[in-house]
Protein backbone atom coordinates (compact mmCIF):
# COMPACT_ATOMS: atom_id res chain seq x y z
CA UNK A 1 0.00 0.00 0.00
CA UNK A 2 1.57 3.30 -1.13
CA UNK A 3 0.66 6.57 1.39
CA UNK A 4 0.80 9.79 0.25
CA UNK A 5 -0.31 13.13 1.43
CA UNK A 6 -1.66 16.23 -0.09
CA UNK A 7 -3.05 19.42 1.12
CA UNK A 8 -6.71 19.54 1.90
CA UNK A 9 -9.24 20.99 -1.02
CA UNK A 10 -12.58 21.72 -0.81
CA UNK A 11 -13.62 18.92 -2.30
CA UNK A 12 -12.21 16.91 0.46
CA UNK A 13 -15.32 18.04 2.39
CA UNK A 14 -17.61 15.48 1.52
CA UNK A 15 -15.39 13.08 3.19
CA UNK A 16 -15.01 14.68 6.47
CA UNK A 17 -18.64 15.07 6.42
CA UNK A 18 -19.09 11.09 6.08
CA UNK A 19 -16.36 10.49 8.55
CA UNK A 20 -17.39 13.04 11.34
CA UNK A 21 -20.84 11.69 11.25
CA UNK A 22 -19.85 8.44 12.55
CA UNK A 23 -20.13 8.02 16.14
CA UNK A 24 -17.40 4.97 15.76
CA UNK A 25 -15.10 7.21 14.21
CA UNK A 26 -15.65 10.17 16.18
CA UNK A 27 -15.85 8.92 19.65
CA UNK A 28 -12.36 9.74 20.97
CA UNK A 29 -12.05 13.13 18.72
CA UNK A 30 -13.53 15.64 20.91
CA UNK A 31 -16.68 17.20 21.71
CA UNK A 32 -17.10 19.44 18.58
CA UNK A 33 -16.58 16.96 15.98
CA UNK A 34 -18.63 14.17 18.38
CA UNK A 35 -21.84 16.34 17.76
CA UNK A 36 -21.09 16.01 13.99
CA UNK A 37 -21.16 18.30 10.92
CA UNK A 38 -23.02 19.39 8.04
CA UNK A 39 -21.87 20.62 4.59
CA UNK A 40 -21.97 24.11 5.61
CA UNK A 41 -20.28 23.39 8.89
CA UNK A 42 -17.14 22.12 7.10
CA UNK A 43 -16.81 24.90 4.44
CA UNK A 44 -17.35 27.25 6.72
CA UNK A 45 -14.31 25.84 8.90
CA UNK A 46 -12.44 24.82 5.86
CA UNK A 47 -12.79 29.14 4.69
CA UNK A 48 -11.69 29.93 8.09
CA UNK A 49 -8.59 27.82 8.41
CA UNK A 50 -7.08 29.15 5.17
CA UNK A 51 -7.91 32.60 6.04
CA UNK A 52 -6.22 32.11 9.67
CA UNK A 53 -3.35 30.03 8.49
CA UNK A 54 -2.64 28.39 12.00
CA UNK A 55 -3.65 24.96 10.60
CA UNK A 56 -2.21 22.83 8.29
CA UNK A 57 -4.32 19.64 7.31
CA UNK A 58 -3.13 17.52 4.84
CA UNK A 59 -5.31 14.36 3.38
CA UNK A 60 -4.01 10.85 3.92
CA UNK A 61 -3.87 8.66 0.75
CA UNK A 62 -3.94 4.82 0.23
CA UNK A 63 -3.32 3.91 -3.42
CA UNK A 64 -5.07 7.40 -3.80
CA UNK A 65 -7.90 6.60 -2.03
CA UNK A 66 -8.68 9.53 0.87
CA UNK A 67 -8.10 7.53 4.02
CA UNK A 68 -7.99 10.62 6.78
CA UNK A 69 -6.90 13.54 7.55
CA UNK A 70 -4.08 14.79 9.54
CA UNK A 71 -3.31 18.33 10.41
CA UNK A 72 -1.05 20.55 13.06
CA UNK A 73 -3.68 23.07 14.50
CA UNK A 74 -3.34 26.12 16.75
CA UNK A 75 0.06 26.74 14.82
CA UNK A 76 2.09 29.69 16.87
CA UNK A 77 5.08 30.44 15.39
CA UNK A 78 5.67 32.83 17.76
CA UNK A 79 6.06 29.88 20.58
CA UNK A 80 7.25 27.77 18.09
CA UNK A 81 4.85 24.81 18.84
CA UNK A 82 1.31 23.09 17.72
CA UNK A 83 -1.34 21.04 18.05
CA UNK A 84 -1.53 17.53 16.22
CA UNK A 85 -4.66 16.10 14.60
CA UNK A 86 -5.64 12.77 12.80
CA UNK A 87 -8.20 10.85 11.52
CA UNK A 88 -8.57 7.66 9.81
CA UNK A 89 -12.17 8.11 8.63
CA UNK A 90 -11.93 4.85 6.78
CA UNK A 91 -12.30 2.04 8.59
CA UNK A 92 -10.77 -0.89 6.59
CA UNK A 93 -8.09 0.86 6.98
CA UNK A 94 -7.43 0.79 10.76
CA UNK A 95 -4.85 -0.81 11.99
CA UNK A 96 -2.41 -0.70 8.84
CA UNK A 97 0.35 1.55 10.09
CA UNK A 98 -1.34 4.42 8.19
CA UNK A 99 -1.87 6.29 11.75
CA UNK A 100 1.99 5.81 12.36
CA UNK A 101 3.28 6.56 8.47
CA UNK A 102 0.79 9.95 9.08
CA UNK A 103 2.04 11.09 12.45
CA UNK A 104 5.73 10.34 11.63
CA UNK A 105 4.68 12.51 8.49
CA UNK A 106 2.98 15.64 10.12
CA UNK A 107 5.79 15.66 12.78
CA UNK A 108 8.81 15.44 10.47
CA UNK A 109 6.80 18.17 8.76
CA UNK A 110 6.42 20.29 11.79
CA UNK A 111 9.96 19.77 13.11
CA UNK A 112 11.90 20.70 9.46
CA UNK A 113 9.35 22.83 7.48
CA UNK A 114 8.29 25.13 10.56
CA UNK A 115 10.86 24.51 12.48
CA UNK A 116 9.20 24.02 15.04
CA UNK A 117 9.80 23.55 18.77
CA UNK A 118 7.23 21.22 20.14
CA UNK A 119 3.97 19.16 18.84
CA UNK A 120 1.50 18.40 21.73
CA UNK A 121 -1.63 16.92 21.74
CA UNK A 122 -4.70 15.56 23.94
CA UNK A 123 -5.90 12.01 24.07
CA UNK A 124 -8.83 10.42 26.34
CA UNK A 125 -7.27 7.64 28.68
CA UNK A 126 -9.71 5.64 27.33
CA UNK A 127 -8.06 5.62 23.92
CA UNK A 128 -5.33 3.19 24.45
CA UNK A 129 -4.44 2.24 21.29
CA UNK A 130 -4.11 6.13 20.33
CA UNK A 131 -1.95 6.34 23.22
CA UNK A 132 0.32 3.27 22.25
CA UNK A 133 0.27 4.78 18.95
CA UNK A 134 1.47 8.47 19.76
CA UNK A 135 3.93 7.40 22.53
CA UNK A 136 5.33 4.82 19.72
CA UNK A 137 5.99 8.00 17.51
CA UNK A 138 7.80 9.85 20.29
CA UNK A 139 5.35 11.39 21.86
CA UNK A 140 5.94 11.55 25.86
CA UNK A 141 3.39 11.84 28.59
CA UNK A 142 3.34 15.21 30.12
CA UNK A 143 0.27 15.30 32.20
CA UNK A 144 -3.48 14.70 33.06
CA UNK A 145 -6.57 16.46 33.02
CA UNK A 146 -9.29 14.80 35.18
CA UNK A 147 -12.48 14.36 34.16
CA UNK A 148 -12.69 15.65 30.82
CA UNK A 149 -14.49 13.18 28.70
CA UNK A 150 -17.70 11.22 29.96
CA UNK A 151 -17.89 8.36 27.90
CA UNK A 152 -21.34 6.13 29.14
CA UNK A 153 -21.88 8.12 32.78
CA UNK A 154 -18.42 7.50 33.77
CA UNK A 155 -15.54 10.21 33.72
CA UNK A 156 -12.14 10.12 32.04
CA UNK A 157 -9.29 12.55 32.69
CA UNK A 158 -7.62 13.65 29.04
CA UNK A 159 -3.96 13.13 28.79
CA UNK A 160 -1.67 15.84 27.64
CA UNK A 161 1.66 14.90 25.52
CA UNK A 162 4.40 15.95 23.41
CA UNK A 163 7.19 15.41 21.14
CA UNK A 164 10.13 17.73 20.81
CA UNK A 165 12.06 18.77 18.00
CA UNK A 166 15.40 16.36 18.45
CA UNK A 167 17.42 19.11 16.70
CA UNK A 168 16.76 21.56 19.56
Amino acid sequence: MKITFRQLEEKDLDDRVRWFNDKQITQFLGSSVQQGTTMKKQEYWFKNARKQGNIKTFVIEADGKAVGNVALTDISPINENSGLFIVVGEKEYHQKGIGTFAIDYITDFAFKELNLHQVWLYVCEENVPAIKLYEKCGFEKEGLLRDMWKIKGKYYGEIVMVKFNPKN
